[in-house]
């Protein structure tokens, strides 16, 4: 997966970077719109493969694999975890209401390995990012 950032500063061979959200629009106005300039960035660390230096707009490189795991996790898993209990206490003769909470209480038990991934992300043992190109 690729993504633009702006090299903040550079550590050996490693570059602090600031990572923008995409927005609605793709990123293809090249950050000169509303939307791209009041965006809030992520820091992270990435490998500096080409010597980038502070200042620089460069493209990133992720594992897209990675990514749609963390993506599974926190978005697919929970939702799958709640329509599962639903069905549990449906088919045990819940009522309505009984599988309406066996649903939410599914959906917070299918946040709990979202969180686990969290910290781990936070630890930056998830995801590896490598500046291909500077721009």
């Amino acid at each position: 997966m690729l993504q633009r950032a702006k090299v903040i500063e550079t550590r050996g061979k490693w570059a602090v970077v600031d990572v923008y959200r995409s927005s609605a629009c793709g990123e293809n106005c090249g950050g000169s719109c509303d939307v791209c300039k009041t965006a809030h960035a992520v820091r992270a660390e990435a490998e500096n493969t080409i010597g980038a230096r502070a200042g620089d707009i460069v493209e990133l490189e992720s594992e897209s694999g990675k990514v749609l795991g963390l993506a599974f996790v926190l978005y697919i898993l929970p939702l799958i975890i709640a329509v599962a209990a639903y069905c549990g206490a449906v088919f045990l003769g819940a009522s309505d209401d009984g599988g309406a909470l066996a649903a939410l209480g599914g959906l917070l038990v299918g946040f709990v390995p979202a969180l686990v991934q969290n910290r781990r992300a936070k630890r930056g043992d998830l995801v590896h990012l490598r500046v291909t190109r500077i721009l």
